[in-house]
């Protein structure tokens, strides 16, 4: 007998809330990613005829099952067309398309989207179904004994009240700069390897939807951002496949491969985690959505971030993808950070005139050989005169101007200078701006198996980087340097730097060494600064190290990233702000 379950439903308190899309299936059946998550439940299966799959009579597929949260909503859309199917024994038994809802693996009852044994011509069917089971699927195809169903451009997205943390859950941006981390080396809380970092790539076309696909081929640890927990409700899902994971011999029977949610105390210490990926298993696995909630206060007041962390543990192999990965905010919480009634802001006229003075105003560049190019150029003379920028931020001395002609056996180099100083001419002596230099990579002759990042004598490296300030104190006089502002590496916590964290706090300390030999050596005082937006707690690491060696005082000025305003909201400034200022408080 044919079970017909309908909802008349309200959302309770939740109707006022906004709703998020926490996951979402976008398919075009035209791409061969389809076959990911469309499985036949029996017949001959479907057959592609254009951007549709046809199905002949007596066949029928399924998505995954999907969990849910109840007050969650699903929307479903898809194109319908059929010729006339002849049913086979009751009348609905024809062309369908069934929302099967369940609790648990056990279906309660399912829903007819779309059900019609007459022929009928290609058209939109959209539903909107609020769920209060566990869990739902969604089948279609033809139960008849003649005809064809054809459904194409699928949509299935599952919708929740809340707000998404999570801006690039399909890896769509700059992997392993602004959202997504790569981990380079270490040890998780259990004492278990992190992995190596050149096993995590981002791949499209492996997932029916848009954007990519993060693969972790072999052990490794791919961590997203750290978003602020204030004891709200949280909502962590994400799309899940593994292909012959194998423990590592020795490892405990969880430790294979998954989704993470890290919970982090205010020195962003991991103190705890939940497993989002249900059960962990060796083998192989289809791509499965999972998902987990965490209720208003649910955890410890300790926490005050989490982060998702995307793993195939140290010593493992085999493979693991993932894919629409989201973090929901419920509410807000009541563990603020702040005390609205400490304090008033008002600007406009009133008793006294408020004057905004600009305290800086920069312009960032980016590889400094890009200064010889016209339009660049043109575009730097125009922020000067009618922008008023004051400091240009540039990087990439080594490579691309290419200072150093050759480093003798006996450690002695020689430089050729005219390549940085066509660059560097026109901002100093045309432009009249400021400089901040970004110190990064190494000459070649310092390369390591043509990695640009780890030098293979960090001795030498330091001598370069004298040489280079030594020529632009002689050549822009000790008042124009001593005005520059220097930093150590673009985000070396991502893969602009690609060695481990151990081997960029060295680098770090031989800059800070470099300089300060410079300044004793050429009666300046340097503006001296951190490494330039450093992420994952590596500017805490290299000023501890920096301590070690007797040279954190050197340091003069810090450099962070807050990508906020143009992607991200103006909020992040002041939590960014408040934790670099964290960061060094300990070094005074």
């Amino acid at each position: 007998m044919k079970k017909i379950l309908i909802f008349v439903a309200a959302f309770c308190c939740l109707t006022a809330a906004v709703a998020v899309e926490q996951m979402a299936l976008d398919i075009n059946f035209s791409r061969p990613a389809w076959k990911a998550v469309v499985k036949t439940l029996w017949g001959a299966g479907p057959q592609v005829a254009g951007d549709a799959l046809e199905f002949g009579p007596g066949s029928f597929a399924a998505l995954p099952l999907i969990p849910c949260l109840p007050g969650s909503t699903v929307r479903i859309e898809f194109d319908a067309e059929t010729t006339d199917i002849e049913s086979a024994g009751a009348a609905w038994r024809t062309a369908a398309v069934q929302l099967g809802l369940f609790t648990g693996d056990k279906e309660q009852a399912h829903l007819d989207l779309f059900n019609t044994g007459k022929a009928t011509a290609r058209h939109r069917v959209s539903r909107s179904i609020p769920l209060k089971n566990s869990g739902f699927r969604l089948c279609f195809g033809n139960y008849g004994r003649t005809g064809k169903f054809r459904i194409a451009n699928l949509k299935v997205a599952l919708d929740v009240p809340g707000r998404n943390l999570e801006r690039d859950g399909s890896f769509s941006g700059m992997f392993g700069i602004n959202d997504w981390f790569v981990r380079k080396s270490g040890k998780d809380w259990d004492g278990l390897g992190l992995g190596r970092h050149g096993s995590a790539r981002v791949e499209a076309g492996l997932f029916p939807s848009p954007g990519k696909t993060l693969v972790l081929d072999g052990a490794g640890t791919v961590t997203g951002r750290q978003f602020p927990y204030n004891g709200e409700a949280l909502v962590v899902g994400g799309w899940y496949m593994q292909q012959g994971i194998r423990r590592a011999a020795g490892a405990p029977p969880w430790a294979n491969a998954g989704i993470q949610l890290v919970y982090l105390d205010a020195d962003d210490k991991p103190i705890g985690h939940r497993d989002v990926t249900s059960r962990l298993l060796d083998g192989d696995r289809p791509w499965e959505y999972h998902c987990v909630y965490i209720p208003a206060g649910g955890l410890s007041p300790k926490v005050k971030s989490v982060s998702v962390w995307l793993r195939v543990w140290g010593g493992n192999t085999g493979k693991a993808c993932f894919d629409d990965i989201a973090v929901i905010r419920q509410g807000e919480g009541e563990a603020r950070n702040y005390d609205a009634s400490k304090g008033r802001l008002s600007i406009g006229p009133a008793e006294k005139a408020y004057r905004l003075d600009r305290v800086w105003n920069g312009v960032d560049l980016s590889y400094c050989s890009q200064i010889v190019l016209p339009h660049v150029r043109a575009a730097l003379r125009k922020l000067k005169e009618e922008g008023g920028v004051e400091y240009v931020r540039t990087r990439e001395f080594f490579n691309g101007p290419f200072p150093v002609k050759s480093i003798s056996a006996d450690g002695e180099i020689e430089f050729d200078f005219s390549g940085v100083d066509r660059c560097v001419d026109f901002l100093v002596r045309e432009l009249g701006v400021k400089l901040v230099p970004t110190i990064e990579t190494v000459p070649p002759q310092l390369q390591t198996q043509n990695n640009k990042h780890v030098p293979k004598d960090y001795g030498l490296w330091g001598k370069t980087l004298k040489g280079l300030v030594r020529h632009w104190i002689e050549r822009y006089g000790r008042e124009t340097v001593s005005q520059w502002v220097f930093e150590c590496w673009n985000e070396p916590g991502s893969d602009f730097f690609r060695g481990t964290d151990e081997e960029f706090c060295r680098l770090f300390v031989t800059y800070l060494r470099a300089l300060t030999e410079t300044e004793r050596e050429n009666g300046i005082r340097l503006r001296i600064g951190t490494p330039s937006g450093a992420m994952n707690g590596l500017l805490s690491l290299c000023m501890a190290e920096a301590r070690k060696a007797g040279l954190d005082k050197a340091v003069t000025d810090v450099s962070i990233h807050i990508y906020g305003g143009y992607d991200g909201s103006l909020a992040l400034y002041p939590h960014g702000i408040k934790e670099a200022r964290g960061r060094m408080a300990p070094f005074g």
